[in-house]
């Protein structure tokens, strides 16, 4: 393995995210299909440490180098994640930094470089870092959570809930989705005994928590990776024989086919404002067999009249923060802007005023998130149930109960329950 080649594919990779604002996982991938086989896990660790570590790396820095240049901050930033994250040895992760920099043409930055890493390491191995005397600021930077999103949390559920949200520690794994039409549970965990890979059972009897590569598995057995909580919103739908089915905004597909494969006789719509979303949607119903699947072009913030009255079950979820998976998508925690909620929240809105058109009487409309802030959650159904008396909440049947009994719908926490961080309502049309 070499550690040089893996600091410059993962500094070429950050550039492109923090500099480009790439998606993390699409160039991530690109990077990993140039990078040497043995390189390619400590790319991946370093590229999504520094990106999960954000704020306390950079709070690090700027204790030894107030104003660092732009040019090789993403390289200090991998040095001292390097150091206080992975703790390779001191002397190699400076030097291998400073040997990256200079085949990048920044030879006339190398001193600066190495002497800020030295003063990192110093600090670290004396336990000297410092963090802020503000609690809350220093809580922002032992987790890389913005404090604007600390305060979203401490006023939705209090200061516990908040400082068990900042200090949760993912247990890296996937949830492996079985199609049991296909292949019993027990031949998938004979399979993953073969191959060697640890799993363990959910709450739900077609999904495994997989502590592994799950390709080789996926590759060779009627599963896919999905999370556990995608599937309990899915399951959350209710789906019977004969229903039909809207998933107003399906893509990439993974509810709808679920739903599909549940309940073969029921008909599913799925639906996107993008055709190319289309065609992942199709392609991932052909993998999995899910042959009550039809695809159309609609965009969920416009009203379609063809659609009205006609569905007895409606998904509606809708594009959020995505504050409840920073911990499989930290550039989330980098990224996203306090503003960007009230706008997110203004479109949900938007997209329920228009999905409850197209519910029977007496059928449901489930709204869903992967994000934990209630003004996207269950300030909305607050609001849509005061706007629509023709509604109600109803309780879900799930294995998982909602964290906060106090709040209208079902949230799941990752340090409550184990999984991302998703919102599920479950709303009746009266009769």
């Amino acid at each position: 393995m070499s550690t040089r080649t893996a600091l410059k594919n993962s500094c070429d990779c950050l550039d492109s995210i923090y500099k480009k604002g790439a998606f993390s996982n699409v160039t991530l991938n690109e990077v990993l299909n140039k990078t040497p086989i043995e390189d390619k896990p400590l790319v991946t660790k370093i590229v999504y440490g520094v990106l999960d570590n954000d704020i306390r790396l950079d709070y690090y820095i700027r204790q030894f180098a107030p104003h660092p240049s732009a040019t090789v901050l993403t390289m200090l930033k991998i040095g001292a994640y390097c150091i206080t994250g992975l703790n390779l040895p001191s002397a190699i992760a400076v030097n291998d930094c400073v040997e990256v920099l200079k085949k990048q043409g920044k030879a006339g930055l190398c001193g600066f470089v190495n002497a800020v890493l030295r003063n990192i390491s110093r600090a670290y191995e004396a336990d000297s870092l410092k963090l802020p005397g503000d609690p809350l600021k220093a809580t922002s930077v032992k987790s890389s959570l913005p404090v604007w999103a600390l305060k979203k949390l401490r006023d939705d559920y209090g200061q516990a809930a908040m400082l068990s949200f900042a200090n949760h520690v993912n247990v890296p794994s996937a949830n492996l989705r079985i199609d049991t039409g296909t292949n019993s549970v027990d031949e998938v965990k004979s399979f993953l005994d073969k191959e060697g890979v640890k799993y363990a059972d959910t709450v739900l009897p077609d999904a495994l928590q997989v502590f592994g590569d799950v390709t080789s598995v996926t590759e060779k057995k009627a599963c896919v990776a999905m999370s556990l909580a995608a599937m309990l919103v899915a399951r959350t739908v209710g789906v019977e024989d004969g229903d039909n089915v809207l998933d107003c905004c399906a893509a990439p597909g993974g509810k709808s086919v679920y739903m599909a494969n549940l309940c073969p006789t029921a008909r599913i719509l799925s639906c996107d404002v993008y055709p190319h979303k289309l065609k992942l949607i199709e392609g991932y119903a052909y993998k999995m067999k899910a042959e009550n699947i039809s695809v159309k072009l609609n965009d969920a913030t416009a009203v379609n009249p063809q659609f009205f009255d006609k569905f007895d079950k409606v998904l509606l979820d809708v594009p959020c923060s995505g504050y409840g998976v920073i911990f499989s998508r930290p550039d989330i925690k980098v990224f996203r802007k306090q503003e960007d909620v009230a706008g997110l929240a203004k479109i949900q809105r938007q997209m329920l005023s228009v999905a409850k058109n197209y519910v029977k009487k007496g059928g449901t409309l489930v709204y869903s998130t992967c994000t934990v802030f209630q003004e996207e959650n269950g300030d909305n159904i607050k609001w849509f149930l005061a706007e629509n008396p023709d509604f109600e909440l109803a309780e879900p049947d799930l294995p998982l109960h909602t964290a906060f009994k106090d709040k209208p719908g079902v949230q799941l926490m990752p340090d409550v329950h184990g999984t991302e961080g998703f919102y599920m309502a479950k709303l009746i049309r009266k009769i």
